[in-house]
């Protein structure tokens, strides 16, 4: 695939302003913040682009592209060596396609994405770990690409996207594959994408998986959809709202409900958009896709989204008026009131996962208690106040992810022109 038809899924590497920090932050402004050294971090292999990251036991899960286009699912270990690496879409003959979402659980990982042909398990060696990628045998002959629909692609990446790409209809396709802990292909499950579904991220809970994402609608619509997956294939899919609701991330906080997170301008659920665009958070059956509780967090002539979301529902996205933008983080309770929450004026982006946040920042944010010149990035840890504890800074990085590893701490995931792709443990 050329990259022309992939740059609407590339990762969003939006470099932002950042001024005012969490109070915490500010008190401490006579403080060093310590420098990380980028060379101690863990160079990724030969990723033009990342679109799925997670910790997997002591190791981490990676899903993107080499600078071929192929799409890769890989198995790293902390210590930088890489147990596995496998090529779903080459090895199963999708033709052309891409790895859209990823999840793991104690068996392994599972992916989500589209294709143009369906994918089929292939002989044992074409999933053996750390294939020859050069030896691999080209995809099958496909079809010339049909001429372009005017249905953009969501970014699969949970960040807003600077530009949207027209959706290929050759490219109708949706598949989810469940890979093992040795990096081979055990279970893949086609569909027609009758509905445009674009798969944005994943969610295990129990035996099912619950693949998070957007229908496109229209031109440039979008409503939100749940497309529930078991040991038997795709099931009953949802979908919310009407054209202009995007569904970014899920959380199952226990085996009945799921949690989903993203952003709307629809009535949902009886309730109606108050600013320009509301952040939501939705709590839904997983049996029946019911809505049971509807949060809007909203602004006077604001477009708000929630970006991210971890299984203590802390939370993390952007809001945006005419003449504004700050990242905001927010933990919530069970009962979906704010337990705390954290706003950075003049900045349009900031991840959190369990307790890491991570923050860009550039040379421009002159209200910082420090002096950088270039991109740099902020990562420190809170405590169930949202108080930070910890922090380093690492400069002349871009951000892209962020994974939490509990008592190991927080992998953060960046890429530079000089460095590359890299993981960086605080």
């Amino acid at each position: 695939m050329k990259r022309s038809n992939r740059q609407f899924l590339s990762i969003a590497l939006t470099v932002i302003i950042f001024s005012a920090l969490t109070p915490t932050l500010a008190q401490s402004a006579t403080k060093k913040i310590p420098i990380r050294d980028i060379t101690s971090s863990i160079p990724i292999q030969d990723a033009s682009e990342i679109v799925g990251f997670a910790r997997f036991q002591e190791s981490l899960v990676l899903a993107g592209a080499d600078t071929s286009e192929k799409s890769w699912v890989a198995l790293i270990n902390k210590d930088g060596s890489e147990s596995w690496r496998v090529f779903p879409i080459v090895t199963g003959n999708g033709g052309d396609g891409f790895i859209t979402a990823l999840a793991v659980d104690a068996q392994g990982v599972i992916i989500a994405g589209l294709t143009q042909n369906e994918l089929a398990i292939t002989a044992p060696e074409g999933s053996a770990p750390n294939p020859d990628t050069t030896a691999l045998a080209s995809p099958a002959p496909t079809a010339t690409p049909a001429a372009t629909s005017s249905v953009p692609v969501a970014n699969p990446d949970n960040v807003v996207a600077l530009e949207k790409k027209p959706f290929r209809k050759d490219i109708r396709n949706l598949f989810a594959a469940r890979i093992d802990l040795s990096g081979n292909i055990v279970n893949l499950f086609n569909q027609e994408n009758i509905q445009a579904f674009i798969p944005r991220s994943i969610v295990a809970s129990g035996s099912k998986f619950f693949i998070v994402g957007n229908e496109q609608q229209g031109e440039s619509g979008s409503r939100g959809a749940i497309y529930p997956l078991t040991d038997d294939g795709f099931v009953k899919s949802f979908n919310y709202g009407s054209d202009r609701t995007i569904f970014t991330r899920a959380v199952a906080p226990n085996s009945k409900n799921l949690i989903v997170v993203g952003s709307s301008a629809d009535t949902i659920a009886e309730r109606k958009v108050v600013g320009k665009v509301d952040a939501i958070i939705l709590t839904l059956s997983q049996s029946s896709g019911k809505i049971s509780k509807i949060v809007r967090s909203n602004g006077a002539g604001a477009t708000r989204s929630w970006d991210f979301a971890s299984g203590n529902l802390l939370v993390s996205g952007t809001s945006r008026t005419k003449n504004s933008r700050e990242a905001v983080v927010t933990s919530f309770t069970s009962q979906g009131n704010v337990a705390w929450t954290s706003r950075f004026p003049r900045s349009n982006n900031s991840i959190a996962a369990g307790n890491c946040v991570a923050i860009s920042l550039t040379s421009d944010s002159s209200a910082l208690p420090f002096t950088i010149k270039g991109p740099e990035i902020f990562l420190y840890t809170v405590n169930s106040k949202g108080e930070r504890l910890q922090g380093f800074r690492l400069p002349g990085q871009q951000l892209i992810s962020l994974a939490n590893f509990g008592t190991k701490g927080c992998a953060l995931l960046t890429r530079s022109a000089a460095d590359g792709v890299r993981v960086t443990f605080l």
